[in-house]
C-alpha cells in the first residue's frame, strides 16, 4: 500500500477546482486589481457590473468616456490578461 502525500497548497487547489470556486476568486481578484491594471483615470469612469465566464461587463455614464474605452477595450483585455498571466478576460461588454 503506497501513500501519496499532498501539500496543503495542492489540497486547497483541488478543493477550489472541485467546488468551482476558481471563477469566484478570479472575479474578486479582477475587481480588486482593476484600478491597478487600467489606471486611476479609466477606473474612475468605470463601474464593474459583472464578470462571468470571462466576460467583463462594465457601465460608463459619459458618452465620451464610453467611446474612449470602447476603442481601448481590446488593449484593456490584453493588459488584464498579462497582469494575471493567463486568459482571464475574453471580452468587455460596455453598457
Amino acid at each position: 500500500m503506497s501513500t501519496e502525500y499532498k501539500s496543503i497548497q495542492q489540497i486547497i487547489q483541488s478543493i477550489i477546482k472541485n467546488q468551482k470556486l476558481d471563477e469566484v476568486i478570479e472575479r474578486n481578484d479582477l475587481i480588486e486589481k482593476f484600478k491597478d491594471v487600467v489606471g486611476e483615470q479609466i477606473a474612475q469612469q468605470v463601474q464593474i457590473k459583472s464578470f462571468e465566464r470571462g466576460i467583463l461587463t462594465i457601465e460608463i455614464e459619459s458618452a465620451a468616456w464610453k467611446n474612449e474605452i470602447f476603442l481601448l477595450r481590446e488593449k484593456i483585455v490584453e493588459k488584464l490578461n498579462q497582469f494575471f498571466g493567463k486568459q482571464v478576460v475574453i471580452k468587455i461588454v460596455i453598457l
